[in-house]
Formats: C-alpha cells, sequence, structure tokens
C-alpha cells in the first residue's frame, strides 16, 4: 500500500456545486446524524434542498443532528427524521415503504455503513459489515430504486442521482473468498473471516467496499433510459481518507490507521464535498467511480475479466438472499421500473 496519496491529500482542492444546485429536490441521506452524512446533509440543506430526509438509527440522534443543521444553516422546516436500522431488513423495507409515499425523489444517497474488526451477526445471521454495507444497502438501493424512476417520469425536467459511498480501498481487498462455491456463504463463515482478519484487520471493509462497487454497476445497469438518457444517474464516490468516527467507533482498529487519519485526513466538511458533487453529476458519470472528484478507474476485481465474472456471481448470490426477504426485488431486477 503506496502512502504517498494519503499525504498528498490535503493539498487536493475540492469543490461544491453552485447554490440552487438542489433546489425543490427532496433528498435521502442515509447515516446522517454524524460523520459524513451530517455534513453532506448539512451542505444540501445549505444549497437549497427543498426536503432533505435524515436516515438515522437513532431517532434522538437524529434530532439533535437536524437541530444541529438548522442552527448552522438557518433553515427550518427542510429536515425529515426517519429511523433506518441497516442491521435489519425489515427496517429497510419500512423505511423504503414510507419512501414509496413521498411525491418525488430526486436524489439518495447511501452513506451509512459501518468498519468492524470485530465478530457480531446481525439477527438475519449474517456478519455485521455484511449485512450492513452490502446486503441491507443493496436492498434499500433496489426498492428506492423504482420511486426515483417514476419522479423522473412524472418530472421529465428532473435528473434523480443515486450515490453510493465507496472507497479507494476497494481496490486493495483481497477477496479470497471470490473463488469459494458460494462466496457470499464464504464471507459469514467465522473461521474464514477469522483468518482474513488475522492478515488484515481492514479486509472485510475494503471487501465490503468493493461490494459496493459492484451494486453501482449492477444498479445502473437496471436503469431504464428515457429519450436517451439514464432516468436516475447512479454513481460510486469515494471521499477519502476522512476524520470521522468510521475508525473510532469499534475496537481492534490498527493504530497506524489512526495516526494516519490525524495527519492526512479530509476534514468531514471537506471530505462530504466529494458526495455532495457526485450528487449533480451528468451522465457522463453514470455507472461510474469518483475519487476526489474525478471519473476514475476502479481496481482490477472490478475492471478484469474475473473482475466481472466474480461482480455477476455474486450479485446473483446477494439477489438470492434479498428476494427471499423482500419478493418484489425480482420484479425491479427483471426490469420492471
Amino acid at each position: 500500500m503506496s502512502l504517498v496519496p494519503l499525504f498528498i491529500q490535503p493539498f487536493r482542492t475540492l469543490r461544491l456545486p453552485p447554490h440552487g444546485s438542489f433546489e425543490s429536490q427532496t433528498v435521502i441521506v442515509t447515516g446522517a446524524n454524524t460523520g459524513l452524512g451530517l455534513e453532506t446533509a448539512r451542505h444540501i440543506v445549505s444549497l437549497g434542498a427543498a426536503k432533505v430526509i435524515l436516515g438515522v438509527r437513532t431517532i434522538t440522534k437524529g434530532d439533535a443532528a437536524k437541530a444541529d443543521i438548522e442552527a448552522t444553516v438557518g433553515r427550518k422546516g427542510v429536515i425529515e427524521v426517519w429511523e433506518l436500522d441497516l442491521e435489519s431488513f425489515d427496517s429497510v423495507k419500512s423505511f423504503a415503504s414510507r419512501a414509496a409515499k413521498l411525491s418525488r425523489l430526486d436524489t439518495a444517497i447511501m452513506n451509512a455503513g459501518l468498519a468492524s474488526a470485530q465478530w457480531k451477526v446481525s439477527k438475519h445471521g449474517w456478519e455485521r459489515t455484511i449485512q450492513v454495507n452490502a446486503l441491507s444497502t443493496s436492498l434499500l438501493s433496489l426498492l428506492l430504486l423504482p420511486i426515483m424512476v417514476r419522479t423522473k417520469r412524472a418530472l421529465p425536467g428532473t435528473q434523480p442521482h443515486f450515490v453510493i459511498l465507496g472507497s479507494d480501498v476497494h481496490a486493495m481487498a483481497k477477496f479470497e473468498e471470490r473463488t469459494a462455491a458460494n462466496s457470499l456463504e464464504a464471507l459469514n463463515d467465522h473461521e474464514l473471516w477469522k483468518k482474513a482478519i488475522d492478515k488484515n484487520p481492514a479486509e472485510r471493509y475494503w471487501v465490503s467496499k468493493l461490494l459496493d462497487s459492484y451494486l453501482t454497476i449492477e444498479l445502473a445497469q437496471l436503469v431504464p433510459t428515457i429519450n436517451g438518457d439514464p432516468a436516475v444517474i447512479v454513481d460510486v464516490v469515494a471521499p477519502g481518507f476522512c476524520k470521522s468516527e468510521l475508525l473510532s467507533r469499534e475496537p481492534g482498529v490498527p493504530f497506524i490507521l489512526v495516526v494516519l487519519q490525524t495527519l492526512t485526513g479530509r476534514t468531514l466538511p471537506e471530505g462530504s464535498k466529494t458526495v455532495v458533487d457526485a450528487a449533480v453529476r451528468g451522465r457522463d458519470a453514470h455507472g461510474q467511480y469518483l475519487n476526489h472528484q474525478k471519473i476514475t478507474t476502479q481496481g482490477t476485481l472490478v475492471t478484469s475479466d474475473e473482475g466481472v465474472r466474480v461482480r455477476k456471481k455474486i450479485w446473483g448470490e446477494i439477489l438470492q438472499v434479498l428476494e427471499a426477504v423482500a419478493p418484489e426485488i425480482g420484479r425491479i431486477t427483471n426490469g420492471d421500473l
């Protein structure tokens, strides 16, 4: 792993889109009570959004985030706080059902995620990182996509955007489980997990970000075209190494990462500019990966022939799991949008 990009990072200039870029829009930001999600929501409120929905695990924390944004931006009546727990498929489905009642949904930002070197299993029996960063994020994305396509059809002058929080570390994932008969089940095997974590405590997070890159490509391919353009622009963004709570929330984080975060990490208001930028991109960004606010080639396990095969294989495994908990997923993935 080269450290050069990390030490160059603080000297890169990032930009925000102009004021009014989100005028009249309804925007969802998940994981929005803290970290990048909070600062992303703050930017979007300041840039003129009509409604910003904070998807949070704990309503009281969401209410505190809402009050903080309102106090700093000076706009009230814009923010709503909705409960969303990505460790629960039921919570995801409930959130999506509520979103389906919106008159419009212009932008969805899948920011919520976790990084953990501790073995924990969700109530559905999946290792938490895979549950939150891959399975539930994929489920929510698939359930929100039809709502956004509907918005485009009802309001032809709009351009909905779907942004998935990825990371440049996707390119460093070994993902040795990719050769297993069922890669998703291998990722859920405690002994295989322990072997991977013993070699590299960050490996599982890296793999989850690789899966988010796969999700972006698959989601983009599902989007119908309207008058020759994608109904929804889907992209994945790497916000860079940021001074977020992602590392500090869980025990077992390598000390060197904490040191590097302190020395080279972007502030959250700065790093979140990358997310906001991704949410206003044109059709050239559809299905693409943005790093430092530029469309960039992804890692080998995304772009190579092997990467394509692995993506299709594990996407099929993910859909098999999701269709069991939300049968309507089959209709969506068959193009009924």
